[in-house]
């Protein structure tokens, strides 16, 4: 990025804004370069093979901006920090505008379906990319990007060494990246690469469907379920629900994600006794659709039943789940 004031090669590029954008952009391309050095200038690996696929490679870039920013700022990991905590200089707050807020739109969009959003929220997102597995582009781009921003964090937050001397105060969850990056001898990808670095870092064997429904569900949970949770279904370097509520009362409020008090909203099914409440609705690979079940009474049983448009069985290689998560 360089500066274009007078427009000689597009729009009106100010030194400011060349500047600010700069610092994220940096982080974020030298952690592709760290990526490629170590599966393939250091690791003998294959350029063209050997690569990490988009949606990991992606959402550790932008991890890469995350971590950036909070040291520019002083700060450090599992703080469970919302807007408020984050901004509270001039320097804070301008670390925050350079290096956390587009992540921030980012996921928020994730969790919206888009802007506008879509009904089907999370659902419709290319999380896993285009059917290429690349990044598709556009404006889809920008949840795609947000999914995995949010699950690499979600992944370091839980599976990362804990203690003091890491790179920042927290944690010292770098160990699990620098894995995550190489793949190991073997150079492993994507959702085989995630698994195989929590067996070599984290001495955790979890497959990759235990993994995704942990980390939707955090997405809603967070900050909101009893303390007696499953702890792997919140968020511990930040507050999701009360940095998006903040967004939303700021000047940021006005502009989509942050139009709501939390971007993602279930769609409310009030239960009685002998309802049916059929619910057409989408989901893409890797993504998840969210219903609030409410009873004004004592909760009957429940049957849930996921089916396909014409009312049969979903063949097995479509790996639904469903995941019910009591918040009292």
């Amino acid at each position: 990025m360089g500066r274009d004031p007078d427009e000689d090669y597009g729009s009106d590029i100010s030194l400011s804004f060349a500047n600010a954008l700069a610092r994220s952009t940096v982080a974020h391309e030298f952690a592709h370069l760290l990526n490629t050095q170590q599966r393939v200038t250091l690791g003998g690996g294959n350029i063209f093979g050997d690569r990490e696929v988009a949606w990991l490679d992606e959402g550790m870039a932008h991890l890469a901006e995350e971590i950036a920013g909070l040291r520019a700022a002083g700060l450090g990991t599992r703080s469970n920090l919302d807007l408020d905590m984050i901004t509270t200089s001039e320097e804070q707050l301008t670390a925050y505008n350079h290096f956390h807020v587009v992540n921030q739109i980012r996921l928020g969009r994730f969790l919206r379906g888009g802007c506008p959003p879509d009904p089907n929220g999370p659902g419709v997102a290319p999380a896993l990319g285009d059917a290429s597995g690349e990044d598709p582009g556009g404006v889809e781009s920008l949840s795609f990007r947000g999914f995995a921003y949010g699950f690499v964090r979600w992944l370091g937050d839980h599976f990362g060494a804990s203690g003091s001397g890491g790179a920042l105060p927290g944690s010292r969850e770098e160990e699990l990246f620098r894995h995550l990056t190489s793949g190991g001898p073997a150079h492993f990808k994507g959702i085989t690469n995630v698994e195989r670095t929590l067996q070599a870092v984290a001495g955790v064997n979890m497959e990759w469907e235990e993994l995704l429904s942990l980390y939707l569900t955090s997405l809603i949970a967070d900050d909101r379920v009893p303390s007696d949770a499953d702890p792997r279904t919140q968020w511990t370097t930040w507050n999701l629900p009360a940095l998006y509520r903040q967004l939303n009362d700021s000047n940021l409020g006005d502009r989509c994600p942050f139009t709501r008090a939390f971007p993602l909203t279930p769609s409310r099914v009030n239960v009685h006794v002998r309802t049916n409440s059929p619910t057409e609705f989408t989901v893409n690979s890797a993504t998840g659709r969210y219903f609030s079940l409410v009873s004004s009474g004592a909760t009957p049983d429940l049957v849930v039943e996921v089916m396909d448009p014409a009312g049969a069985d979903l063949p097995g290689r479509a790996q639904a789940q469903v995941t019910v998560l009591r918040t009292r």
